[in-house]
C-alpha cells in the first residue's frame, strides 16, 4: 500500500503543478481587451490541404469579436495561431499541428529587454485524411480559441 502511495506522490505533484500553471496563465488574461491576431506564415503542406492565413485570421478574430474583444492591426497584447501540415510520406494521410497563444510584453530585469512573453498557450497534434484535413484544422482552431476565451472570460468575469 505504501509503495503504491509513493508511486503516486510525483502524478499528484505534478497535477498540483499544472493545476497553479494554468490559473497563472488565466491570471495573465486580466484586464486585456484589446489584441492583434498574429498568424504566422503557414508551412509544410498546409497550402496544399486548403488552408489559407487569411481564412484562419478571420476565423479567430471572428470568434474573439462575437466575445467583445477588440482586435486591433496592431496591440502590444497578441495571440498567435500557428498551422503545420506535413504529409506522411507517400500516404493521403497529413500531420497537423495547430498552436493559439497569448502573448504580452514583458521586461528583464536581468538585461532590460522587452520583448513578447508567452503566458497562456495550447496547441493539438493530429493525424488525419487530406480529405478531412481542411476542415480538421478550422475545428481545431475553434476548439483552441474558445478555450482561449473561456480562460479569459474566467479572468475577466
Amino acid at each position: 500500500m505504501v509503495r503504491r502511495l509513493l508511486c503516486l506522490v510525483p502524478f499528484l505533484l505534478a497535477t498540483a503543478a499544472a493545476a497553479h500553471a494554468q490559473a497563472d496563465a488565466q491570471a495573465s488574461l486580466q484586464g486585456i481587451s484589446k489584441i492583434e491576431v498574429v498568424v504566422e506564415s503557414l508551412s509544410g503542406d498546409a497550402a496544399q490541404i486548403g488552408v489559407t492565413e487569411q481564412r484562419l485570421r478571420t476565423l479567430a478574430e471572428g470568434k474573439l469579436l462575437a466575445e467583445g474583444m477588440e482586435v486591433a492591426d496592431f496591440a502590444l497584447a497578441f495571440v498567435y495561431l500557428n498551422v503545420t501540415a506535413v504529409q506522411l510520406g507517400d500516404s493521403p494521410n497529413f500531420a497537423l499541428y495547430i498552436e493559439f497563444s497569448f502573448n504580452q510584453p514583458s521586461a528583464s530585469t536581468l538585461n532590460q529587454w522587452l520583448g513578447p512573453a508567452r503566458t497562456w498557450s495550447a496547441g493539438r497534434l493530429v493525424v488525419v485524411g487530406e480529405s478531412a484535413a481542411a476542415e480538421t484544422v478550422f475545428r481545431n482552431v475553434e476548439h483552441l480559441v474558445d478555450a482561449f476565451l473561456e480562460d479569459w472570460n474566467a479572468a475577466n468575469g
